[in-house]
């Protein structure tokens, strides 16, 4: 299939129109006109269609393809303790946590506003969990066994203790942080329970005062917070070289809405500029897989392309060794699966679909085509329900991601809504026959009757010796009207990043540290590798949380021991 014949499987499926997610909730809340831009529109949160299997860049985005700049360009420098590239989670909590100790500080965002997306933030031993009796069902060993084991034995090892042990108290920081502004924390737990896969109760989730949920309203107070604490937050400032003397990196220079400005860093540089999924070479080559997905969401749209990995890479820093990078893939842009029936492009079942929502993307992705259906009948909804209930089910992407436990449970008309808007935009088509079901997905009758009646007889006698499923999440497809719902492997983030250790200063290639180039979030290395583990809800975010703090304390002369350990393995 080509890439316009693939685009023919996407083009009823309105998926630049009809995505729900966190990270599109509460935008701009609390920004200045100026700051928000004019284009700040629906379209700057929205997914975008991704070309399938274009092959691996012969000339790599790196080692820097952003615009050249010599010190000849500069027209003005500024000068700070700490400079920190990006206003996302992590930098805008780098740069309170630094302010707060008693350094000046000074945020470059190349976007005219912050970015931020999601809603699910991971923490262990928080007070909230304590609070709520949660912190007793949270494993630290078995955790960080499952997390070694996501990352095949090529992550960080300290870099994890460290999160387990300050993720907690980096949460209470935040909690209360934001209780400034009329923020609540919540718990986000409709997590999967199969004894063979896991989720476990540690994801945290913030509404502000209004009751929006999600990590945009979050990040955009916590822009506020930062001013009135007085960091300066300069929008619209990409940052395009870093200034080196030594070992030691002095000032960053970043094309303003004034020109060319050298921001000089008396003590350190803070590099939290979120990751690369939207530059397709870098993606390419540290990660095929993720260049196969069929869409990509990032707030804003495209922003995130690799600057702050580009810059330090420039000066001689590395990119973390692990040869293909883990990405965060999931069926956000697409119907929802269900763990229903799958059927590829041939209208043939081809997986076990009892599994968690990254494996499912992934899995889809090496079909014919990437082409893979969710077929289920009129009582479809009623089992979602039955297997939410019998907590059998559940999940990213099965449960309900906005929910908050003892505030906004699992509901039938919030499913039934999103059911009737995916049949508007064309990702759920609908029909009475199973023949006419399988002529508007495009796949063989013959083939695919004969895939349903086998996959019933399956369901009849509870037993999948095709491919294993739990005999408790089998499910008939027999009563009409008839459901099919597209699924999309959706790029949220890339994992992989720069190399650092559990003192967060970026490696070379021989292992040895900058003296004060700091990174956090998206953009650090080594604390995520093979797959992205989701497990824990929320870790990426939650590693956002932690390490931009850490960071900011660290570069303003604190120490991580200043941090209280909540948790120890």
């Amino acid at each position: 299939m080509t890439n316009q014949s693939r685009r023919n499987f996407f083009k009823t499926s309105a998926i630049g129109t009809g995505v729900v997610a966190l990270g599109a909730t509460g935008i701009g809340s609390s920004l200045s006109a100026a700051e928000k831009g004019p284009d700040l529109d629906k379209a700057a949160a929205q997914p975008f269609i991704t070309e399938r299997g274009i092959a691996p860049s012969k000339n790599p985005a790196y080692p820097n393809t952003l615009p050249k700049v010599d010190a000849s360009q500069v027209k003005e420098t500024v000068e700070a303790d700490i400079i920190v590239i990006g206003a996302g989670f992590a930098g805008m909590c780098a740069a309170i946590s630094a302010v707060e100790v008693g350094a000046k500080v000074i945020v470059l965002e190349k976007y005219k506003r912050p970015g931020a997306r999601g809603g699910h933030i991971t923490a262990f031993g928080s007070d909230f969990q304590d609070k709520h009796g949660i912190t007793k069902d949270i494993h630290p060993r078995q955790i960080a066994k499952e997390l070694e084991r996501w990352g095949q034995g090529r992550v960080d090892e300290d870099l994890l203790r460290l999160f387990i042990e300050k993720s907690g108290a980096c949460m209470d920081w935040l909690d209360n942080t934001l209780k400034t502004k009329g923020f609540q924390n919540g718990q986000w737990f409709e997590g999967c329970k199969d004894p063979f896969y896991y989720e476990h109760p540690v994801t945290h989730m913030f509404r502000d005062k209004n009751g929006v949920p999600g990590n945009a309203p979050v990040v955009d107070a916590l822009v506020e917070i930062a001013k009135e604490k007085g960091v300066d937050v300069v929008f619209e400032a990409r940052a395009l070289k870093l200034v080196k003397d030594g070992n030691k990196v002095t000032a960053v220079i970043a094309k303003t809405k004034k020109g060319y400005v050298q921001y000089a860093a008396k003590k350190a540089v803070i590099i939290a500029s979120g990751d690369y999924a939207s530059n397709h070479d870098m993606v390419s080559y540290y990660s095929q897989t993720s260049s196969l997905a069929d869409a990509q969401i990032y707030f804003p749209s495209k922003s995130n392309t690799g600057d702050g990995h580009m810059i330090a890479m420039d000066i001689g820093g590395a990119m973390q060794r692990d040869a293909n990078h883990a990405a965060v893939i999931h069926l956000e842009a697409g119907a929802k699966s269900y763990n229903f029936l799958h059927v590829n492009a041939y209208g043939k079942r081809f997986k076990n679909e009892d599994i968690n929502t990254q494996s499912m993307s992934c899995g889809k992705l090496y079909q014919k085509d990437g082409i893979a259906w969710s077929v289920y009948d009129a009582n479809g909804l009623s089992y979602a329900e039955e297997m939410m209930k019998k907590k059998i089910g559940g999940g990213l992407f099965f449960g309900q991601q906005d929910k908050i436990v003892g505030v906004k449970e699992w509901s039938m008309d919030d499913e039934k809504h999103m059911l009737e808007k995916h049949i508007s935009e064309g990702k759920v088509v609908v029909a009475n026959t199973l023949e006419e079901l399988a002529d508007k997905m495009g796949v063989p009758r013959a083939e695919f009757v004969k895939t349903v009646k086998r996959y019933n007889e399956i369901v009849k006698v509870k037993n999948d010796t095709d491919f294993g499923k739990r005999s408790e999440c089998l499910y008939p497809v027999e009563k009409a009207p008839f459901y099919a719902g597209k699924l999309l492997a959706t790029l949220l983030t890339m994992c992989g990043g720069l190399s650092t250790d559990d003192r967060m200063l970026v490696l070379d290639k021989d292992d040895k540290a900058f003296d004060n180039l700091y990174v956090a979030g998206a953009a650090q290395g080594n604390f995520f590798a093979g797959d992205y583990p989701t497990i824990c809800p929320g870790i990426g975010h939650g590693r956002c949380m932690t390490f931009g703090r850490l960071t900011g304390l660290v570069a303003a002369g604190k120490s991580v021991n200043d941090v209280k350990t909540k948790m120890t393995l």
